[in-house]
């Protein structure tokens, strides 16, 4: 039997649904955007049951994905933190430092690597993605580092300030940061990606003007090719072998080629795996009283996908809130990830939402800017947009950002392209406070140039 309770805590009200009959024990893994917005979403509900929470890092949380902004002197350290040192405790919460090494979901405890052993009654499962190493003889050598933790920004930060030559290795947002950041502390850059930059990320003309854009920051681009060997120096330098055969010496190299979700410590569980721990509409897990959220989750996607991994900081923020939720013993659905980034790369401005590569069969309305090669493209399908990409106007990031309900929701727009779209959507988002000024108009043109 489910039992409610009302509980006054400082003249507040709360309300939680709490099917054990009593407090719980809650372990949250994970103290980054899927986990501390969980523990707040849990707090609104049930402000009396123990919470743990397991941080294998500091017990200040950071943002991720300022640090390549951090290297290039855009975000100091101190704006890294996204959580004062008191919000947790404020939260009732305890933050244990250390790593989950093994989980037994039968006799419902975790062990650490601190030699800690703990019980709960309901776990959440949020340990985020770690960087994927590629099997590339030689990686394990010194001078190599990723750029993922705050250890590897600060190692980075010293190697960009005093070094020459660096390899950046990879095609994704962080590769490309990566590479700007470098070019900016005025080191001899390469980078060189497996098949094309940003491959999920830009449609082909974004992808054509990001080059040209990287060319005049005289970065050498090396499409279609990864080291194969990397070899150490006596004097500390790297040569690296392609797989054409050519080498270059470089003092430094950055692998950013890809993560993958942080299950190891589940091998040998119940909980099933599959890219990611998969997840039904309440982030329950196949296991019963655990669930998971974030860049470890597969989840729901938008677009009609059953699991799938979005390591998006926006997507493990929405997770967190409904997992946070459903632990109190609340059924509260999910309503499926949707990917939208954006981003500024060598001065453009760049921002993707849902299906925007690999369109065929979808209607496009496509707006070019002649003055300064701006453009802006909307996919549709029967008058519903699935996504779009905006490059170069920071007036199209804010279109896509009203395109989010009509994509998400798969909500009807309409089958005419609009002359001006951002007084289109403004008067159906708003009909009753729109007002015509400073709108997003880009002469029309059916080809970019």
């Amino acid at each position: 039997m489910a039992f409610t309770f009302i509980i006054m805590d400082n003249m507040n009200l709360f309300i939680r649904n709490d099917k054990l009959g009593g407090p719980m024990k809650v372990i949250i893994i994970g103290n980054s955007a899927a986990g501390l917005s969980a523990l707040e979403a849990f707090r609104k509900i049930d402000t009396v049951s123990q919470v743990r929470v397991i941080s294998k890092e500091l017990p200040k949380p950071y943002s991720r994905v300022q640090l390549p902004y951090y290297l290039k002197d855009r975000v100091d350290m101190e704006n890294l933190f996204i959580r004062h040192d008191s919000d947790v405790e404020e939260l009732n919460a305890e933050i244990l430092i250390g790593q989950v090494t093994e989980l037994d979901t039968t006799s419902k405890k975790i062990y650490l690597n601190t030699k800690q052993i703990l019980a709960y009654d309901r776990l959440l499962i949020c340990s985020g993605s770690l960087p994927f190493i590629p099997e590339i003889l030689g990686i394990e050598s010194s001078g190599i580092h990723n750029i993922w933790t705050m250890e590897d920004a600060l190692a980075l930060k010293d190697a960009f300030e005093s070094q020459k030559r660096v390899l950046i290795m990879g095609g994704g947002f962080i590769a490309m940061q990566a590479t700007w950041a470098a070019a900016q502390c005025s080191m001899e850059t390469t980078l060189c990606v497996r098949s094309v930059i940003m491959r999920r990320d830009l449609d082909d003309h974004a992808r054509d003007s990001l080059k040209e854009r990287i060319n005049t920051f005289g970065i050498t681009l090396m499409e279609g090719t990864m080291p194969e060997k990397i070899i150490p120096n006596a004097d500390g330098t790297l040569r690296v072998i392609f797989s054409d055969t050519h080498s270059i010496v470089v003092d430094k190299i950055v692998s950013a080629v890809g993560v993958r979700p942080n299950t190891k410590f589940l091998e040998g569980s119940d909980i099933e795996i599959d890219g990611g721990v998969l997840v039904n509409d309440f982030m329950q897990t196949t296991v019963q009283d655990v669930f998971a959220a974030g860049d470890v989750a597969a989840a729901r996607t938008s677009c009609g996908n059953s699991h799938e991994v979005r390591a998006l900081w926006p997507c493990a923020v929405e997770q967190g809130a409904i997992a946070g939720q459903n632990l109190t013993g609340d059924q509260v659905a999910y309503q499926g990830s949707l990917n939208m980034n954006v981003t500024e790369l060598f001065g453009l401005v760049i921002a993707s939402i849902g299906k925007f590569t690999q369109t065929e069969g979808f209607e496009a309305w496509t707006w070019y800017d002649q003055k300064d090669g701006s453009y802006l493209s909307i996919f549709l399908d029967g008058g519903v947009p699935v996504g779009g990409i905006s490059l170069g106007h920071a007036g199209g990031v804010g279109i896509l950002g009203m395109l989010r309900p009509y994509i998400r929701y798969h909500r009807y727009l309409g089958e005419q392209r609009p002359d001006d779209l951002e007084q289109e959507l403004q008067m159906k988002l708003f009909p009753g406070l729109y007002a015509d000024s400073n709108r997003f108009a880009m002469t029309f043109s059916s080809q970019p140039g």
